[in-house]
């Protein structure tokens, strides 16, 4: 004891007590319940972890396949969502079904906006000429030439038409294309070329090598048809 108070040092705490809570403290240090968060921790490392990932959010192009299949969904989607899943399914090369939706945007799918107040009639207006436009080109992308000439010549037709240059434009190309196509009717290669120049005497909005073109085919295809 006088080492002890010399050394100004406590004796150990004697009794079963004091070696009770000694041995406690040294377990609780071996274990690491003495600090923070690391019991929780050791308990967290020891339950079993679910093996996979979660499923991936479907993609925009699944989302505009399961729209193209179903005409309910369709019914209840708005315009610009119908425009943008048509854009989904015309990068993955799907073409028809692309016009599928266009074509359904056009017929119907603008007025129902517009019914139904969500578009005012400068933004209908403007859908109604991007679909039509745009069906034109998805039907010419997937081989459906006389659709594509019937649906562009529609939309050359709409007044106020927005985008001339681009509508004349595709609707030469396609009536091109189609008149090759019906080298052997000269009547029908006379009405679709016809068709063509007509919109673009109207518009004036085909380059003049275009125009320049057009008119030679048209020609010829008046001279084959007598």
């Amino acid at each position: 004891s006088s080492a002890a108070a010399a050394t100004g040092t406590a004796p150990p705490a004697e009794g079963p007590g004091a070696s009770q809570g000694g041995g406690a403290v040294a377990s609780a240090r071996a274990t690491g319940v003495a600090f923070p968060g690391m019991a929780d921790s050791s308990m967290r490392s020891r339950v079993p972890r679910r093996v996979g990932a979660p499923s991936a959010s479907p993609t925009p192009l699944s989302l505009a396949e399961r729209l193209a299949e179903d005409t309910a969904a369709q019914q209840r989607t708005r315009g610009a969502t119908l425009l943008a899943a048509s854009s989904a399914l015309s990068a993955a090369g799907r073409h028809a079904e692309a016009a599928s939706l266009l074509q359904y945007l056009r017929d119907f799918g603008v007025e129902r906006d517009v019914l139904m107040r969500r578009l005012s009639p400068q933004e209908a207006d403007a859908l109604f000429q991007e679909a039509s436009l745009r069906l034109g080109l998805e039907l010419q992308r997937a081989g459906l030439l006389s659709g594509a000439w019937e649906a562009l010549v529609a939309a050359c037709a709409e007044p106020g038409l927005r985008e001339p240059c681009r509508a004349v434009g595709a609707l030469a190309d396609v009536s091109l294309q189609l008149a090759m196509r019906c080298d052997r009717e000269p009547a029908r290669q006379v009405e679709v070329l016809q068709g063509a120049a007509d919109a673009a005497a109207v518009s004036r909005a085909l380059p003049l090598d275009r125009k320049d073109e057009l008119e030679l085919a048209l020609a010829l295809a008046l001279q084959a048809a007598g």
